[in-house]
């Protein structure tokens, strides 16, 4: 696909099929990640792939968490939207308020999120525990071209800290290498007719932020 139209078309998809994911293709994406650049090359990622009676085992167990009232513990603290800075904020907003001004069913759409899409595959995306606060930023680019190697195959895609709320438990079903941390979760798959893969969030005009300094 051309790349113009590739990054345009990227979207979160909230909703998925039942149709398997060929484990072939999720090994192209992974290796088509591998090309983005790391500090000094030092490709601290390593991924999990979850997918049939693994993933409902922890699909299952993460909707059992939530209902139990598990309080969330995810490796990177999160920010209430409150402290975040203006700007922000009002970005947060915007997409809240299209949100409960489209024709979409709320509870169904915060309800997908517990059951985490109903994504036939997760890739689970971890660093070592040691990593610099560098091997991050590296990780998002790695996780970014992740995305738009699944999109040119045809294949939907969300990343979201949903799948990450439960990092304890998440180790133990995935049998993480105990000097890696899971970080982030990306669902993978094809998307379904659900009218809520049709949500599109907007983006902030360019002058907004870009600076030119001549």
């Amino acid at each position: 696909m051309d790349f113009q139209k590739l990054v345009s078309q990227r979207h979160s998809t909230r909703s998925f099929s039942n149709k398997t994911v060929d484990l072939s293709l999720i090994k192209t994406i992974i290796e088509e990640a591998q090309t983005t650049a790391s500090w000094v090359n030092s490709q601290p990622w390593k991924v999990y792939v979850a997918t049939g009676q693994a993933l409902e085992k922890i699909k299952e167990d993460h909707l059992n968490l939530i209902e139990a009232g598990k309080k969330s513990a995810p490796i990177f603290p999160v920010l209430s939207r409150v402290d975040w800075q203006a700007d922000q904020q009002k970005n947060m907003a915007n997409w809240s308020e299209a949100l409960e001004h489209s024709q979409l069913d709320q509870v169904e759409f915060w309800q997908l999120n517990r059951q985490l899409f109903k994504a036939p595959a997760i890739l689970y995306f971890s660093l070592p525990k040691d990593s610099p606060d560098w091997s991050i930023l590296d990780m998002g680019a790695f996780v970014q071209t992740a995305t738009l190697s699944a999109n040119n195959q045809g294949l939907g895609t969300m990343v979201a800290y949903e799948f990450v709320k439960f990092p304890v438990e998440l180790a133990s079903a995935l049998e993480v290498d105990s000097n890696y941390d899971i970080v982030i979760g990306m669902a993978i798959g094809y998307e379904d007719d659900n009218p809520i893969n049709a949500f599109r969030a907007k983006r902030r005009i360019l002058d907004e932020v870009l600076v030119v300094k001549e």
